[in-house]
């Protein structure tokens, strides 16, 4: 099973790999977004080598090679119709009215998206894709959606609380022995 997001953003030019890291560094978690890494031109797997020792002092200096789906898209805005109700007012010709949420009202604006996929099963995967999310929300301007929930996040509302408990789940999942990881050796 997967997890995805979907990040509209209005400006790409924004976007910066280094800031990207920098963000999630400031988080605690030491990362670095494969070199030739390109938001204009990238689709499928992004590698991203982590240092592990935000889960345990005994894995300072461990490198750990995760990464997740990631693909930029251009987005137009395009308004939901409501279909009118009852057999009378479409037999009468009543028109479909505009039925716009929240939600649209944000992503209006938006010329692109990342469409981001991670495993449900693989934490790593899924920290670094909250991460990068959190990333997009927060020095993008991203509106982020989550269809697992229903929900979309912005500036003033990060997911930056769910990044910190990921990290406490996955402190908890390697004291028990339980976490999986691949060694990182090169790009």
């Amino acid at each position: 099973m997967s997890v995805d997001y979907y990040a509209y953003i209005k400006d790409i030019a924004s976007f910066s790999t280094k800031n990207c890291e920098r963000y999630i560094s400031n988080h605690g978690i030491k990362i670095e977004i494969h070199p030739e890494y390109n938001a204009h031109s990238h689709t499928g797997f992004l590698p991203i080598r982590l240092e592990g020792d935000f889960i345990s002092d005994t894995l300072a200096g461990k490198s750990f090679l995760s990464g997740f789906e990631i693909c930029l898209n251009q987005y137009e805005y395009i308004p939901a119709k409501s279909e009118p109700k009852g057999l009378i007012s479409r037999i009468f010709g009543k028109k479909a009215e505009l039925h716009e949420t929240p939600f649209d009202n944000a992503i209006k604006d938006a010329s692109h998206y990342f469409s981001i996929n991670c495993s449900s099963q693989d934490s790593f995967e899924i920290l670094l894709a909250y991460a990068f999310s959190a990333y997009l929300c927060k020095d993008c301007a991203a509106i982020l959606d989550d269809p697992q929930t229903g929900q979309f996040f912005d500036r003033e509302k990060l997911i930056t609380i769910e990044v910190d408990a990921i990290i406490d789940e996955l402190k908890v999942m390697y004291q028990n022995g339980e976490l999986s990881t691949h060694d990182f050796v090169e790009w």
